[in-house]
Protein backbone atom coordinates (compact mmCIF):
# COMPACT_ATOMS: atom_id res chain seq x y z
CA UNK A 1 0.00 0.00 0.00
CA UNK A 2 1.50 3.40 -1.07
CA UNK A 3 1.56 6.35 1.45
CA UNK A 4 1.41 10.04 0.16
CA UNK A 5 3.24 12.71 2.80
CA UNK A 6 0.64 15.31 4.30
CA UNK A 7 2.52 18.17 2.17
CA UNK A 8 2.24 16.79 -0.99
CA UNK A 9 -1.55 15.76 -0.13
CA UNK A 10 -2.24 19.23 0.76
CA UNK A 11 -1.28 20.37 -2.49
CA UNK A 12 -3.99 18.85 -4.37
CA UNK A 13 -6.40 20.40 -2.51
CA UNK A 14 -4.46 24.05 -2.92
CA UNK A 15 -4.44 24.11 -6.68
CA UNK A 16 -8.18 22.94 -6.78
CA UNK A 17 -8.98 25.97 -5.04
CA UNK A 18 -6.42 28.32 -6.89
CA UNK A 19 -8.14 26.98 -9.71
CA UNK A 20 -11.60 28.16 -8.04
CA UNK A 21 -10.63 30.95 -7.05
CA UNK A 22 -9.36 31.91 -11.00
CA UNK A 23 -12.94 30.62 -12.34
CA UNK A 24 -14.22 32.80 -10.44
CA UNK A 25 -12.86 35.98 -10.39
CA UNK A 26 -12.90 35.68 -14.29
CA UNK A 27 -16.74 34.86 -14.25
CA UNK A 28 -17.14 37.82 -11.54
CA UNK A 29 -15.26 40.87 -13.67
CA UNK A 30 -11.48 39.96 -11.96
CA UNK A 31 -13.06 40.12 -8.16
CA UNK A 32 -10.65 37.48 -6.29
CA UNK A 33 -11.70 35.56 -3.17
CA UNK A 34 -9.81 34.99 0.25
CA UNK A 35 -10.51 30.99 -0.13
CA UNK A 36 -9.09 28.63 2.89
CA UNK A 37 -8.37 25.41 1.87
CA UNK A 38 -9.86 22.24 2.99
CA UNK A 39 -8.11 19.02 3.84
CA UNK A 40 -9.18 15.47 3.07
CA UNK A 41 -10.59 15.51 6.60
CA UNK A 42 -12.50 18.75 6.03
CA UNK A 43 -10.19 20.65 7.93
CA UNK A 44 -8.99 23.95 7.57
CA UNK A 45 -5.77 23.67 6.07
CA UNK A 46 -2.91 26.51 7.29
CA UNK A 47 -0.25 26.87 4.59
CA UNK A 48 3.62 25.89 5.52
CA UNK A 49 5.36 29.32 6.48
CA UNK A 50 7.81 29.91 4.21
CA UNK A 51 10.50 32.54 5.38
CA UNK A 52 10.68 35.99 3.59
CA UNK A 53 13.44 36.04 1.52
CA UNK A 54 16.13 38.37 1.98
CA UNK A 55 15.57 42.30 0.96
CA UNK A 56 16.79 43.06 -2.14
CA UNK A 57 18.68 46.15 -3.62
CA UNK A 58 16.62 48.88 -4.72
CA UNK A 59 17.55 48.30 -8.38
CA UNK A 60 17.34 43.88 -7.52
CA UNK A 61 15.12 42.22 -9.63
CA UNK A 62 11.94 40.25 -7.90
CA UNK A 63 12.09 36.67 -7.21
CA UNK A 64 10.26 33.68 -10.05
CA UNK A 65 6.87 33.24 -8.62
CA UNK A 66 6.34 36.10 -6.20
CA UNK A 67 3.50 37.65 -8.47
CA UNK A 68 2.66 40.16 -6.08
CA UNK A 69 6.17 41.41 -5.26
CA UNK A 70 6.20 40.87 -1.41
CA UNK A 71 9.28 38.56 -0.92
CA UNK A 72 7.05 35.58 -0.05
CA UNK A 73 5.35 32.68 -2.05
CA UNK A 74 1.77 32.21 -1.63
CA UNK A 75 -1.60 30.51 -2.16
CA UNK A 76 -2.47 34.33 -3.93
CA UNK A 77 0.77 33.78 -6.37
CA UNK A 78 -0.25 30.32 -7.43
CA UNK A 79 -3.86 32.12 -8.55
CA UNK A 80 -2.19 35.08 -10.29
CA UNK A 81 -0.44 32.72 -12.43
CA UNK A 82 -3.42 30.63 -13.05
CA UNK A 83 -5.00 33.60 -14.57
CA UNK A 84 -2.11 34.31 -17.03
CA UNK A 85 -2.49 30.75 -18.11
CA UNK A 86 -5.94 31.20 -18.98
CA UNK A 87 -5.58 34.29 -20.41
CA UNK A 88 -7.08 36.89 -17.96
CA UNK A 89 -4.33 38.56 -17.41
CA UNK A 90 -1.05 39.60 -19.36
CA UNK A 91 2.06 37.63 -19.68
CA UNK A 92 4.49 38.10 -16.76
CA UNK A 93 8.46 37.17 -16.62
CA UNK A 94 8.03 36.42 -13.10
CA UNK A 95 5.33 33.77 -13.96
CA UNK A 96 7.50 30.93 -14.96
CA UNK A 97 8.32 29.76 -11.75
CA UNK A 98 10.14 26.10 -13.15
CA UNK A 99 12.18 28.26 -15.46
CA UNK A 100 10.60 26.25 -19.09
CA UNK A 101 9.92 29.31 -20.90
CA UNK A 102 6.48 29.72 -20.39
CA UNK A 103 3.51 29.87 -18.63
CA UNK A 104 1.93 26.80 -17.78
CA UNK A 105 0.22 25.05 -14.28
CA UNK A 106 3.53 23.28 -13.64
CA UNK A 107 4.19 27.31 -12.50
CA UNK A 108 0.90 27.26 -10.34
CA UNK A 109 2.27 23.88 -8.86
CA UNK A 110 5.75 24.77 -8.28
CA UNK A 111 5.00 27.83 -5.76
CA UNK A 112 2.37 25.95 -4.09
CA UNK A 113 5.17 22.86 -3.64
CA UNK A 114 6.82 25.84 -1.82
CA UNK A 115 3.91 26.61 0.49
CA UNK A 116 3.88 23.87 1.82
CA UNK A 117 6.89 23.00 2.17
CA UNK A 118 8.39 20.91 -0.57
CA UNK A 119 10.29 22.93 -1.96
CA UNK A 120 12.96 25.72 -1.40
CA UNK A 121 12.76 29.34 -1.62
CA UNK A 122 13.98 31.39 -3.60
CA UNK A 123 13.61 29.78 -7.09
CA UNK A 124 15.37 32.46 -8.86
CA UNK A 125 15.00 36.28 -10.44
CA UNK A 126 12.60 37.26 -12.72
CA UNK A 127 14.72 37.97 -16.11
CA UNK A 128 18.35 37.14 -14.24
CA UNK A 129 20.24 38.01 -17.44
CA UNK A 130 19.36 41.73 -17.52
CA UNK A 131 21.86 43.79 -16.81
CA UNK A 132 25.80 43.98 -17.28
CA UNK A 133 28.43 41.20 -17.31
CA UNK A 134 31.51 41.21 -17.54
CA UNK A 135 34.43 38.48 -17.77
CA UNK A 136 37.06 37.14 -20.11
CA UNK A 137 37.71 35.13 -23.13
CA UNK A 138 40.51 32.79 -23.40
CA UNK A 139 41.47 30.69 -26.14
CA UNK A 140 44.05 27.54 -26.21
CA UNK A 141 44.20 28.14 -22.48
CA UNK A 142 45.32 31.56 -22.95
CA UNK A 143 43.75 35.14 -21.97
CA UNK A 144 42.66 37.08 -24.91
CA UNK A 145 40.84 39.74 -23.54
CA UNK A 146 38.06 41.00 -21.20
CA UNK A 147 34.60 40.90 -22.38
CA UNK A 148 31.79 43.31 -21.54
CA UNK A 149 27.77 42.05 -22.37
CA UNK A 150 25.26 43.98 -21.96
CA UNK A 151 21.80 42.08 -22.26
CA UNK A 152 17.98 42.87 -21.52
CA UNK A 153 15.59 39.90 -20.66
CA UNK A 154 12.00 39.15 -21.19
CA UNK A 155 10.93 36.02 -20.38
CA UNK A 156 12.51 33.49 -22.74
CA UNK A 157 13.94 36.32 -24.77
CA UNK A 158 17.22 38.35 -24.62
CA UNK A 159 18.29 40.62 -26.54
CA UNK A 160 21.76 43.21 -26.49
CA UNK A 161 25.56 43.08 -27.21
CA UNK A 162 28.63 41.40 -26.85
CA UNK A 163 31.77 43.55 -26.90
CA UNK A 164 29.71 45.99 -28.72
CA UNK A 165 28.04 43.46 -31.49
CA UNK A 166 24.69 42.69 -31.69
CA UNK A 167 22.92 40.16 -30.40
CA UNK A 168 20.34 38.57 -32.11
CA UNK A 169 17.73 35.41 -32.06
CA UNK A 170 19.01 35.42 -28.52
CA UNK A 171 16.77 32.97 -26.37
CA UNK A 172 16.84 31.97 -22.88
CA UNK A 173 15.33 28.40 -21.74
CA UNK A 174 16.20 25.64 -18.89
CA UNK A 175 19.10 28.02 -17.69
CA UNK A 176 20.85 28.50 -20.97
CA UNK A 177 21.42 31.22 -23.19
CA UNK A 178 21.52 31.06 -27.14
CA UNK A 179 21.85 33.12 -29.77
CA UNK A 180 24.37 34.35 -33.11
CA UNK A 181 27.06 37.26 -32.23
CA UNK A 182 26.96 39.75 -35.28
CA UNK A 183 30.36 40.47 -36.07
CA UNK A 184 32.05 42.47 -38.58
CA UNK A 185 33.40 39.52 -39.71
CA UNK A 186 30.71 37.01 -39.39
CA UNK A 187 28.20 35.39 -37.32
CA UNK A 188 29.57 33.44 -33.81
CA UNK A 189 27.32 31.31 -32.24
CA UNK A 190 26.70 32.06 -28.44
CA UNK A 191 26.16 29.29 -25.98
CA UNK A 192 26.57 30.20 -21.90
CA UNK A 193 24.58 28.13 -19.19
CA UNK A 194 23.45 30.89 -15.96
CA UNK A 195 24.36 28.62 -12.74
CA UNK A 196 22.89 30.94 -10.66
CA UNK A 197 25.60 33.47 -10.34
CA UNK A 198 27.53 33.47 -13.17
CA UNK A 199 27.69 32.90 -17.34
CA UNK A 200 30.00 30.44 -18.51
CA UNK A 201 30.49 28.61 -21.82
CA UNK A 202 31.23 29.85 -25.23
CA UNK A 203 31.04 31.42 -28.56
CA UNK A 204 32.25 30.06 -31.82
CA UNK A 205 32.76 30.52 -35.52
CA UNK A 206 33.18 27.06 -37.37
CA UNK A 207 35.92 24.89 -35.30
CA UNK A 208 36.98 28.28 -33.54
CA UNK A 209 36.08 28.38 -30.30
CA UNK A 210 36.36 30.74 -27.50
CA UNK A 211 35.62 30.31 -23.62
CA UNK A 212 33.65 32.39 -21.65
CA UNK A 213 32.70 33.29 -18.25
CA UNK A 214 30.98 36.37 -17.14
CA UNK A 215 30.28 37.61 -13.68
CA UNK A 216 26.97 40.09 -12.53
CA UNK A 217 28.04 43.46 -11.95
CA UNK A 218 25.49 45.82 -12.10
CA UNK A 219 21.65 45.20 -12.77
CA UNK A 220 21.23 47.76 -15.63
CA UNK A 221 22.69 47.00 -19.30
CA UNK A 222 24.55 50.43 -19.50
CA UNK A 223 27.94 50.91 -20.25
CA UNK A 224 29.55 52.46 -17.30
CA UNK A 225 32.78 53.95 -18.86
CA UNK A 226 32.46 55.95 -22.84
CA UNK A 227 36.11 57.42 -22.79
CA UNK A 228 38.32 56.52 -25.45
CA UNK A 229 40.81 53.67 -24.52
CA UNK A 230 44.68 55.39 -25.66
CA UNK A 231 48.05 53.44 -25.04
CA UNK A 232 50.28 54.12 -22.13
CA UNK A 233 52.96 52.41 -23.23
CA UNK A 234 54.25 49.68 -26.25
CA UNK A 235 57.59 48.15 -26.97
CA UNK A 236 59.21 45.35 -28.29
CA UNK A 237 61.66 43.40 -26.28
CA UNK A 238 63.16 40.04 -27.04
CA UNK A 239 60.52 39.23 -30.55
CA UNK A 240 57.47 39.96 -27.97
CA UNK A 241 55.23 43.28 -28.23
CA UNK A 242 53.93 44.52 -25.02
CA UNK A 243 50.93 47.19 -25.75
CA UNK A 244 49.73 48.41 -22.28
CA UNK A 245 46.24 50.33 -22.32
CA UNK A 246 44.96 53.02 -19.98
CA UNK A 247 41.28 50.89 -19.60
CA UNK A 248 40.25 47.39 -19.89
CA UNK A 249 40.61 46.07 -22.95
CA UNK A 250 38.93 43.27 -25.47
CA UNK A 251 41.01 40.67 -27.43
CA UNK A 252 43.41 42.11 -30.24
CA UNK A 253 46.57 41.36 -31.83
CA UNK A 254 46.19 43.07 -35.43
CA UNK A 255 49.17 45.12 -36.66
CA UNK A 256 51.44 46.25 -39.63
CA UNK A 257 55.14 45.78 -39.61
CA UNK A 258 57.33 47.92 -41.56
CA UNK A 259 60.84 47.04 -42.25
CA UNK A 260 62.35 50.67 -42.43
CA UNK A 261 66.35 49.32 -42.18
CA UNK A 262 68.09 46.18 -42.66
CA UNK A 263 67.57 43.16 -45.04
CA UNK A 264 63.99 43.24 -45.19
CA UNK A 265 63.55 47.18 -45.94
CA UNK A 266 60.55 48.11 -47.33
CA UNK A 267 58.85 45.32 -47.05
CA UNK A 268 55.58 45.53 -44.92
CA UNK A 269 53.42 42.75 -42.99
CA UNK A 270 50.47 42.09 -40.46
CA UNK A 271 47.99 39.94 -39.33
CA UNK A 272 48.69 36.56 -39.11
CA UNK A 273 51.78 37.03 -40.41
CA UNK A 274 53.03 39.32 -38.43
CA UNK A 275 51.42 37.76 -34.64
CA UNK A 276 51.33 34.02 -35.42
CA UNK A 277 48.01 32.09 -34.32
CA UNK A 278 48.26 31.05 -30.60
CA UNK A 279 50.73 33.90 -29.86
CA UNK A 280 48.85 36.66 -28.49
CA UNK A 281 47.81 37.16 -24.86
CA UNK A 282 46.52 39.52 -22.40
CA UNK A 283 46.82 40.22 -18.91
CA UNK A 284 43.66 41.69 -16.80
CA UNK A 285 45.75 42.83 -14.26
CA UNK A 286 48.31 45.74 -15.98
CA UNK A 287 45.82 45.89 -18.44
CA UNK A 288 48.56 44.25 -20.82
CA UNK A 289 48.51 42.81 -24.93
CA UNK A 290 51.31 40.66 -25.32
CA UNK A 291 52.22 39.58 -28.87
CA UNK A 292 54.60 37.11 -30.52
CA UNK A 293 56.36 39.13 -33.84
CA UNK A 294 57.45 36.78 -36.20
CA UNK A 295 60.32 37.23 -38.52
CA UNK A 296 62.43 40.10 -37.51
CA UNK A 297 65.48 40.72 -38.86
CA UNK A 298 68.19 42.69 -37.19
CA UNK A 299 67.22 46.53 -38.13
CA UNK A 300 64.36 48.96 -37.60
CA UNK A 301 61.19 48.52 -37.81
CA UNK A 302 57.45 50.93 -37.44
CA UNK A 303 54.62 49.05 -36.15
CA UNK A 304 51.31 50.16 -36.54
CA UNK A 305 48.39 48.85 -34.09
CA UNK A 306 45.73 47.88 -36.70
CA UNK A 307 45.60 46.65 -40.42
CA UNK A 308 43.35 47.34 -43.46
CA UNK A 309 41.90 44.43 -44.37
CA UNK A 310 40.45 44.17 -47.98
CA UNK A 311 38.21 41.16 -47.87
CA UNK A 312 36.30 43.11 -45.36
CA UNK A 313 34.77 46.63 -46.98
CA UNK A 314 34.48 49.10 -43.84
CA UNK A 315 37.03 47.26 -42.05
CA UNK A 316 36.42 47.99 -38.52
CA UNK A 317 39.15 49.37 -35.85
CA UNK A 318 40.67 46.34 -34.49
CA UNK A 319 41.50 47.72 -30.48
CA UNK A 320 38.44 48.34 -28.43
CA UNK A 321 37.80 48.08 -24.63
CA UNK A 322 35.50 45.55 -23.33
CA UNK A 323 32.29 47.03 -24.87
CA UNK A 324 33.19 47.25 -27.76
CA UNK A 325 34.60 51.55 -27.89
CA UNK A 326 37.05 51.70 -30.18
CA UNK A 327 40.62 53.39 -29.70
CA UNK A 328 41.19 55.32 -32.68
CA UNK A 329 39.84 56.09 -36.45
CA UNK A 330 42.24 53.53 -38.62
CA UNK A 331 43.57 56.62 -40.12
CA UNK A 332 45.08 57.35 -36.39
CA UNK A 333 46.28 54.32 -35.17
CA UNK A 334 48.77 54.19 -32.56
CA UNK A 335 52.24 53.38 -33.91
CA UNK A 336 56.23 53.99 -33.10
CA UNK A 337 59.32 52.68 -34.03
CA UNK A 338 61.98 50.15 -32.65
CA UNK A 339 65.49 48.26 -33.40
CA UNK A 340 66.27 44.85 -33.06
CA UNK A 341 70.05 43.71 -32.79
CA UNK A 342 71.95 40.98 -34.27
Amino acid sequence: MSHTSTPLKLVVPLLVTALFVVTVSGCGGGREETVTALSDTGSAVRPASVEPAEVLPANAQQYLGDMDGDGTPSVGDAIKILRIVVGLDPANPCADANQNGGTDVGDAIMVLRIVVGLDDWPIGYCNPLTGRWEGLMEHSGGILGEFGVLLTQDGSTVTGSMFGYAITNGTFINNRLQGVMQTAYGAMVIDLLFDGTKLSGAISQGAEIYDLEFHKVHSEPTIPDITTPRVVSAHVAARWLYVEWSKRMGPGYDCVITALTGPDEGRAWGGPYAVPSGYAYYDPATRTHRMYLRDLLPGTYEIMLETQDEMFPGDPVDWHDLYGIPAWSKENAYRFTFTTGP
